[in-house]
């Protein structure tokens, strides 16, 4: 199952929109691109889900919320996509992969994942962490296993090359019971698919082994794997926690996939390496008839040797990234992959999407003519990355869907049908929890759904409780959404997490601490409060002032001396109930001094 029993009712309420079912219609018959418009930023997640759900219902190449293999189950292979439709999803970059994710993760109920760019050292890397690349893999095991909501893709991940993808699917090892197997055959296997040996696991893509102990930690998987061997044959496998290092559940087989996304076949190492080394060589060579200085010619001999060497000894490397083009001559990039996949690919702001890559593209070509002018990194190194008009000639070979909020001339895709889904933003009822109690009142009266996305915890407890107690009835959500919308089209209210609880702060730690109030109604005149600049003070209910020719209403915080400070509403997030260590009442602060602020 893709989508929690309550979400999937309120995904369902989209197909009855006209401009929703022209969207998933023109799915259906491949019309070319589509540009929509209208949506606010979480709607658009919203709608990406509901048509996802649409197609799995709906399309004939799907079973009907079928069941994804997992890492460590069956193979998937190329064109394998009858377990569930994964979107894939187009950003600018690392902020808006994040807030994407976000989003997307209201609606499904697996996470979605996020495809990052590859970091291209054009100089030898001594000590590289591996985190990037571990990302990278983790991202493509669980898209090629079906095991997440979506994938992401940042603009800088669009320009990366990538080996090929059949190879990284089909290069994987299955380890069962009773199978005979020797230990050193493995690590020898495992080295080639981009494990590192350790004393210990302690991270994605390492493995150790201890006598007749063998552990590694698999890409894709938030445990590790540990056999046990009898001679030569596999006698238990089993699970086990990385913290603890203990054992937990038994297993008659598993699969391991890649650790990383260089798989060389081992028959071509030496080969690619004799290759680098004459590239290496005649690289130095030209720069030394050119004059360049001495020691950068040095260094690049010793990057190139220690690099080719690497390849030799275990056909991965860091820095193998800038050789990608010479290691293999028939790269491809994520959405020839895609295509293959049979995935629908949604552009979120695809000017944005542009200018980054232009940006990516940039900093790439700088950086390399900065290192080939000082002779330190070879001519076929600058074709690292895909070129930018290759990457716009992939997606035309498939049907994408731009996204944007706002329609324009170099916010869409030549040729494609537009559909506007209009939306608009959710207000906010931080601190007006019985305007809101209202609203749901008349929207029950008049047969209308209200949905909030309360999330978990004592919070939406309280929340569930409030509402209850004022006889207002909306679908309780356990998942957060930053930020909810309105489709006038299905009068559907989306109410977000922070449009009644707030922005989560990070609140500084005092001597004397506070307790965060979670609804308006929480707080009651004559409760002492505190904030992180002015101290304790006392909460006397609301006032209504004018400011600025505006009436709205402010929280009067008292303080030594009779002074007053006027916080408005959606400011509540600022101050949190205040909760003495020892149980003895303080002196309300002087307002203004900097007494809190030293304590």
């Amino acid at each position: 199952m893709r989508f929690l029993p309550s979400i999937k009712e309120m995904l369902h309420e989209a197909y009855i929109d006209p401009a929703f079912k022209e969207l998933v219609d023109s799915f259906s018959a491949q019309k070319g691109h589509i540009n929509l418009t209208g949506m606010t930023e979480t709607q658009k997640a919203f709608l990406i889900a509901a048509a996802t759900l649409y197609r799995s219902e709906n399309d004939p190449q799907y079973g009907s919320e079928s069941k994804p293999e997992k890492a460590g189950g069956k193979k998937s292979g190329k064109n394998e996509t009858s377990a569930f439709p994964v979107p894939v999803i187009l950003v600018s970059d690392e902020l808006s992969a994040r807030k994407m994710k976000s989003y997307l993760d209201a609606f499904f109920e697996k996470e979605s994942v996020i495809l990052r760019g590859r970091e291209t050292h054009m100089s030898q890397v001594s000590a590289s962490s591996r985190e990037i690349e571990q990302g990278r893999v983790n991202a493509l095991v669980k898209y090629v296993t079906r095991d997440c909501g979506c994938l992401i893709v940042t603009a800088g991940a669009l320009l990366t090359k990538m080996l090929p993808m059949g190879r990284f699917i089909s290069t994987t090892v299955t380890v069962r019971l009773g199978r005979r197997l020797a230990p050193e055959d493995l690590a020898q296997t495992l080295i080639s698919m981009g494990y590192v040996r350790t004393r210990e696991v302690e991270g994605v893509g390492e493995f150790s082994k201890r006598g007749d102990i063998f552990d590694f930690f698999p890409s894709g998987s938030d445990m590790g794997v540990r056999l046990s061997f009898f001679d030569d044959e596999v006698d238990q496998i089993k699970l086990f926690n990385l913290n603890t290092q203990r054992s937990e559940q038994q297993l008659k087989e598993y699969t391991i996939l890649p650790a990383s996304e260089l798989l060389l076949p081992p028959k071509d190492w030496e080969r690619l390496a004799d290759k680098m080394v004459a590239i290496g060589d005649e690289a130095a060579r030209k720069a030394a008839a050119i004059g360049a200085d001495r020691n950068n010619i040095d260094t690049l001999l010793r990057m190139v040797g220690k690099e080719s060497e690497a390849l030799r000894s275990g056909g991965s490397f860091s820095g193998w990234e800038k050789w990608a083009a010479v290691l293999e001559e028939n790269t491809e990039s994520i959405l020839s992959f895609v295509r293959s996949m049979g995935d629908t690919i949604y552009v979120d702001e695809i000017a944005q999407v542009r200018s980054r890559m232009d940006g990516v593209a940039a900093d790439f070509e700088a950086r390399f003519r900065n290192a080939f002018e000082k002779g330190l990194v070879p001519a076929e190194c600058s074709t690292a990355l895909m070129k930018i008009p290759d990457v716009f000639r992939e997606l035309d070979k498939k049907q994408v869907v731009a996204m944007a909020i706002l329609p324009s001339s170099n916010n869409g895709l030549p040729g494609g049908v537009h559909i506007k889904i209009q939306g608009t933003a959710c207000n906010s009822y931080r601190g007006h929890e019985d305007a809101l109690a209202e609203l749901i009142s008349g929207r029950n009266k008049e047969g209308k759904t209200t949905y909030i996305m309360s999330g978990t915890g004592s919070r939406a407890d309280k929340l569930r409780t409030f509402l209850f107690e004022k006889n207002s009835m909306p679908v309780l959500l356990p998942k957060p959404l930053p930020s909810g919308f309105v489709y006038p089209a299905i009068n559907m209210i989306l109410i977000g997490t922070q449009d009644i609880f707030g922005v989560d702060r990070g609140i500084k730690k005092k001597k004397k601490g506070g307790m965060t109030i979670d609804l308006f109604s929480d707080l009651v005149p004559g409760e002492l409060v505190v904030d992180d600049e002015n101290g304790v003070g006392r909460y006397d209910g609301l006032v209504n002032l004018e400011v600025e020719g505006t009436k709205r209403d402010y929280l009067q915080i008292t303080y030594a001396n009779d002074d007053h400070l006027y916080i408005p509403m959606d400011r509540l997030d600022h101050i949190q109930k205040y909760v003495a260590s020892d149980g003895r009442t303080p002196k309300l602060a002087r307002l203004g001094s900097a007494e809190w602020s030293k304590s």
